[in-house]
């Protein structure tokens, strides 16, 4: 979870005195050899970045001086000495900023923790793009689907829409770089790059058998992070991908317009939300607890920070939280205010366990530093960090097998019988067609479902399997499966609420046992 500082100047007003420091670090650095004491040399500014001059400034730099123990000194002359060194006798080429850079990360990484982080200017622009729920590619939902990496959605409005691609596409190759055996964040990394760049993107289509190139240009993308759906009955549900800079407005307007239309109970979907900013899931739970506690910020040398709800919400109805291991900081706040404040309770699997908080600081260069600097409690005061949620009702992820792809061998038609034969009916079975039982006999009701199978492909219906039609049969059970996936947590937690909204109260007594 972050908490996000425009300048040094903000940090300061927060009680952040050691962050305000920080900022020092953009200065123009000259050293004194004679006693412990750095001079900064602080140029006026030219760019945009950074702050204008005051009023009566006339002088062209600001000398800074700054005082340093002793130990910091010969600390700060041994880096000196080391980098002057290496830029002397190593044969490479190696810029003084290089160098610098390289401290800066060693200073962070001895810290020790995973979460505070030195960004350069391109690493820590790409940061901020993904908080603000922004991010520059081409506008695609992909999932891993038996070993292939599978478009699952396109963005409205998105490069990946306006050219074509569709759900079920299977991307094969990023400008001519074959993904097979590549995971879902190499694959991203390799659609991602820099505004109006171009990306060609190669797609196998199972629903026609092509082999398709679309020549992308990437552009920003704002990611939609409410997916909001009308469950039935007075049931909404509203799915939280990320905590940015929009989703407190968004979800606010979101729920005030159910309540328009008579809500009556909420499903709240943080799996796999990775947290995001502490002003944003504050906003959320605003919306859906009473007025009293949220969170608590437990600082090393300040006191404690408290965070309350100062008012009653327009209606507070009961919510089921759906969470998983992928559920993490600013989402475990939200999902266990909700559960300790009495108005709801969380189903799914036990969450990631992310309790501190980080400060975001930028620096006037473009780089910037992800800090942390407090520890969250939620209302109960249980610690979060390392342990995370574990759910009232545990669900296990569900697992959606696709039929196994015989190896082709022999045509099929009627009167074949056989292990390939099976595994036709089976996968004809799984896409709903009626097969009878499948027994991996070739018999008429087996040819009667390839010939309406046949019709979806299209080609004239044969009622016979040749190794085209085998192809094509597996890569549509594939994609049958990205879109007909069953959420048995989700359907668990309809349940759960409709009875809640019946009765009163929670029923956990016909709950899943435990996953």
């Amino acid at each position: 979870m972050y908490i996000f500082f425009k300048d040094k100047v903000s940090a300061g007003k927060r009680g952040f005195r050691t962050l305000a420091i920080l900022s020092l670090v953009v200065l123009v650095l000259t050293v004194s050899l004679v006693e412990p004491r750095v001079a900064w040399a602080k140029t006026s500014p030219s760019s945009t970045q950074e702050p204008g001059p005051e009023p009566n400034q006339t002088s062209e730099t600001e000398e800074v001086t700054i005082t340093l123990s002793q130990e910091e000194a010969e600390l700060y002359r041994r880096l000196r000495d080391v980098i002057q060194f290496i830029r002397e006798v190593h044969p490479g080429a190696v810029s003084l900023e290089t160098l610098y850079e390289g401290a800066l990360r060693g200073a962070v990484d001895a810290v020790g923790d995973p979460y505070t982080v030195y960004m350069g200017k391109d690493d820590f622009g790409s940061f901020t793009s993904s908080v603000e729920g922004e991010y520059v590619g081409i506008g695609v939902t992909m999932e891993l689907v038996k070993g292939k990496i599978t478009v699952v959605n396109t963005f409205p409005d998105s490069p990946a829409r306006l050219a074509g691609l569709k759900a079920g596409d299977i991307i094969t190759r990023i400008n001519g770089q074959d993904v097979e055996g590549k995971g879902l964040s190499d694959v991203a990394e390799l659609v991602r790059g820099p505004e109006g760049s171009g990306v060609v993107v190669t797609v196998y289509r199972p629903s026609t058998a092509e082999v398709l190139h679309f020549n992308l240009t990437r552009r920003r993308i704002k990611i939609p992070t409410l997916d909001v759906k009308d469950l039935g009955n007075g049931v909404r549900y509203i799915a939280i991908s990320q905590f940015t800079s929009d989703t407190g407005r968004d979800f606010s307007a979101a729920l005030a317009g159910m309540r328009a239309l008579g809500l009556k109970g909420l499903v709240l979907d943080l799996r796999d939300n990775p947290g995001g900013g502490l002003e944003e899931c504050l906003e959320v739970l605003k919306c859906l607890v009473p007025k009293g506690p949220l969170v608590s910020l437990v600082y090393k040398e300040m006191p404690r920070e408290e965070y309350a709800n100062e008012e009653e919400p327009p209606q507070i109805v009961p919510v089921v939280v759906l969470v998983n291991g992928g559920t993490a900081s600013a989402a475990e706040i939200v999902a266990a205010c909700v559960r300790d404040r009495g108005v709801g309770i969380l189903v799914g699997q036990k969450t990631y366990g992310k309790g501190t908080v980080q400060a975001v600081v930028p620096f006037r260069d473009g780089s910037g530093l992800k800090v942390t600097i407090a520890e969250y409690l939620p209302p109960s005061g249980r610690t979060i960090e390392g342990e995370g949620l574990l759910p009232d009702v545990p669900i296990a992820d569900t697992v959606f097998d696709v039929p196994e792809k015989p190896e082709f061998t022999r045509v099929l038609r009627r009167g074949v019988v056989g292990l390939d034969v099976l595994g036709v009916q089976e996968a004809l079975r799984f896409m709903g067609y009626d097969v009878g039982t499948p027994d991996g006999i070739y018999g008429p009701a087996t040819e009667r479902a390839v010939k309406e199978f046949e019709k979806t492909v299209p080609r004239t219906p044969t009622g016979v399997v040749d190794r085209e039609l085998l192809d094509k049969l597996f890569e549509a059970a594939l994609v049958y499966s990205v879109e007909h996936r069953q959420d048995e947590a989700l359907n668990k937690a309809i349940e759960l609420l409709k009875r809640r909204i019946d009765t009163g109260a929670w029923d956990l007594r016909a709950a899943s046992p435990a996953a």
